[in-house]
């Protein structure tokens, strides 16, 4: 009787009024192990003005919020809270393939709102083409976060939480 609750973001730490865009890729996080860590590695050395690294919760906002691309490695598939806070920081989400249908279900679609690789040699292609192409990078990047700040922030969350819960407790008094 399990319900998934995905995780959220909370766009209000993101910084008030424009911000220049001077990051070409940001990923936040660890470095994990293989194959993450060579792909990290290889971030880093081919788009040398981009932010690789871990970083304190209040700045996940603004690198994201800086950045052209909000990079994703999911090391399992799961989506996490990575996702949700490259989109509402207004960055294209470039992630490997993580449970589409789930994605889906959560009202974001690949090459609407999002952009998916499926192997490390797919992935300096796909970087290269959306950093050299802004109007299509942006329209993407602005749709992902309508959807994340319109659907995903930790107070949806907290609202689907009591949602289930008041629904689980009407069920089990009723048999009672």
């Amino acid at each position: 009787n399990a319900v998934w609750l995905p995780v959220g973001c909370d766009p209000t730490l993101a910084p008030a009024g424009a911000v220049a865009r001077d990051l070409d890729i940001a990923f936040v996080g660890t470095d994990g192990g293989v194959p993450r860590k060579f792909i990290m590695q290889a971030l880093r050395e081919r788009y040398p003005n981009s932010y690789i690294g871990t970083a304190l919760h209040t700045q996940l906002p603004v690198l994201y919020s800086r950045a052209r691309v909000g990079f994703n490695y999911s090391i399992r598939g799961e989506i996490n809270m990575r996702v949700f806070e490259a989109l509402a920081a207004g960055a294209l989400l470039v992630t490997n393939r993580v449970r589409p249908q789930a994605l889906t279900a959560l009202g974001l679609r690949e090459g609407e709102h999002y952009v998916a690789y499926g192997s490390p040699r797919e992935l300096w292609g796909c970087l290269d083409r959306w950093l050299a192409d802004a109007a299509p990078r942006e329209r993407l990047a602005a749709a992902g976060q309508a959807v994340a700040v319109s659907r995903h922030t930790y107070v949806h969350r907290v609202q689907q939480l009591l949602a289930v819960a008041t629904e689980r407790l009407k069920i089990s008094t009723r048999s009672a």
